[in-house]
């Protein structure tokens, strides 16, 4: 795990009538932060997911078949290349949602080169929509502007939900899940006010479920270690106060 401090000029934004938005703003930048880390300079695809989102199976599978289903490979390295346009992935949002926001912006794909084209294009149509309370109109916008033939320079794909992601919306939900052992890879809680709800013995049971956690391990309370380089986490933040 890598704790990072945020560039101020991302976040000193005072003209959106929301404050949420402009966090919901701030992922567009991921790939200025990872390109901060020396150590992340292999890394050549992102999986990003919102705080509020649980693992509920093994990622490598998920992540394969996705990869397969929907065609997720690098762009081509030849002269093509340059005109290629800039794509995102994106699940579908809830069905009673799909109505007002065609895409959840809770977990996209994004490739660290390619994709750099559709966060800016992204992130200037947060910019010019300051009174909206979602960032997923943006992206909504995108998607309208791509069908109607007035953008070619960023493609959204919108992934079915199928068994991928689930939104465990009420208290009984989330425990038909952990009675039943049985979860999707990503559980999208959707904010905080909503797992609040979730009793402690619920979400216990859950972290024991999903972390396959023996029986000494669960009464002991001892699982897991903590590794904390204080050193890195002061180079990397003198590099953001830098930029």
């Amino acid at each position: 795990v890598i704790v990072m401090n945020h560039v101020r000029k991302h976040l000193k934004l005072n003209y959106f009538k929301y404050e949420a938005v402009k966090y919901k703003r701030f992922k567009t930048y991921i790939m200025d932060y990872i390109d901060f880390v020396p150590e992340l300079k292999d890394v050549e695809w992102v999986y990003y997911m919102d705080i509020d989102i649980l693992l509920g199976a093994p990622l490598v599978p998920f992540i394969q078949e996705l990869e397969s289903k929907y065609n997720i490979q690098p762009p081509d390295l030849d002269e093509s290349a340059v005109s290629a346009p800039s794509k995102l992935y994106f699940f579908k949002n809830m069905e009673y949602a799909r109505r007002s926001f065609y895409a959840n912006s809770g977990f996209f794909i994004a490739h660290r080169e390619s994709s750099r084209e559709c966060l800016t294009i992204w992130r200037n149509r947060m910019n010019k929509r300051p009174t909206e309370k979602f960032d997923q109109a943006s992206i909504n916008s995108i998607v309208r502007r791509t069908l109607d033939g007035l953008n070619n320079r960023c493609i959204v794909t919108a992934m079915e939900l199928e068994n991928y992601e689930s939104y465990p919306t009420h208290e009984e939900q989330f425990i038909e899940m952990v009675e039943n052992e049985s979860y999707t890879p990503l559980i999208h809680i959707l904010n905080s006010c909503i797992s609040k709800k979730f009793t402690d013995e619920a979400t216990e049971e859950f972290v024991a479920n999903v972390l396959m956690l023996s029986k000494e391990e669960r009464k002991e309370h001892k699982y897991g270690k903590e590794i904390v380089s204080p050193s890195k986490s002061v180079e990397w933040t003198k590099k953001l106060k830098t930029s």
